[in-house]
């Protein structure tokens, strides 16, 4: 059986979680238990978030779970409702019984029932994906570049500190972006929360008190090297006007930094059709 989850089944999925992830360090009590209740806020909450489990025909028991996403896409110009899949967990004690092929089935069967034409995923495993009818999408490319390439023909005295108090403006931004280039989605509630939390720094460009360009970066340590040295990565870079991109190249090109990383998503899509 595989229904929505509900708060009593958390502790379960937390802990499945955190045996198909070791990389998220929740196999402790405490990291584990603030898992839980991040679950439990997410699903409760109103977003665009769904958690469904799978349980055991014999004893009721949670065994697998996936996280649906429910996405607003630019597709050639048009703005479409979409389906996401993540978070896709099997119990370890219940490998190749097929579990992830049953929870794939349901988030497709939820798909055609809502009428969603185009599901969406990031390929841990590409290879069983494309096995279930999905597409690669554009390659991932990632780039380390000098200060030095970015053009220094702006003004980087425009470029300021926002906060996340400047979440609204930075969505409303990034939304405007996103109707403008195809493939991309719109700001999830999860980002909104991110940025709420700061999990980056975010810079941007304002004209005539609109904000105009953003860019979301974080500062990573140089393994082997002394702490004052670091690279800076980044994460998400908006605009409105190619002057707000040229304001931030000049902004990057002054910055005392080693390198700048920037990369390309890589995802797979399923069409759906009945």
């Amino acid at each position: 059986m595989i229904r929505l989850l509900e708060s009593k089944d958390m502790i379960d999925a937390a802990s499945i979680c955190a045996m198909a992830y070791p990389g998220m360090n929740i196999t402790e009590e405490t990291p584990r238990m603030n898992f839980v209740e991040r679950l439990i806020f997410e699903q409760e909450t109103e977003n665009d978030l769904r958690y469904y489990g799978l349980f055991s025909d014999t004893n009721n028991e949670l065994i697998g779970l996936y996280r649906l996403h429910d996405f607003r896409c630019n597709v050639n110009g048009e703005l479409i409702r979409i389906f996401g899949i993540g978070m896709v967990a099997v119990h370890f004690f219940h490998k190749k019984e097929r579990i992830a092929f049953r929870l794939l089935q349901h988030f497709h069967s939820l798909a055609e029932k809502e009428n969603i034409a185009l599901v969406s995923l990031y390929p841990f495993n590409p290879s069983f994906y494309h096995k279930m009818g999905y597409g690669y999408g554009p390659t991932r490319y990632q780039y380390r570049l000098k200060p030095t390439s970015f053009p220094n023909e702006g003004n980087k005295e425009r470029v300021v500190l926002l906060n996340p108090n400047h979440v609204e403006e930075i969505t409303e931004l990034y939304n405007d972006f996103t109707s403008r280039h195809h493939g991309m989605i719109e700001r999830t509630w999860n980002e909104r929360n991110l940025i709420k939390k700061k999990a980056s720094y975010y810079a941007g460009v304002y004209e005539d008190d609109r904000l105009i360009g953003a860019i979301a970066y974080r500062l990573e340590p140089i393994k082997d090297s002394h702490f004052l040295h670091h690279d800076l990565i980044v994460y998400e870079w908006v605009w409105s006007k190619p002057s707000a991109f040229i304001d931030i190249c000049s902004w990057l090109y002054s910055s005392k930094i080693k390198w700048i990383g920037l990369s390309s998503e890589h995802t797979m899509s399923l069409l759906c059709t009945n």
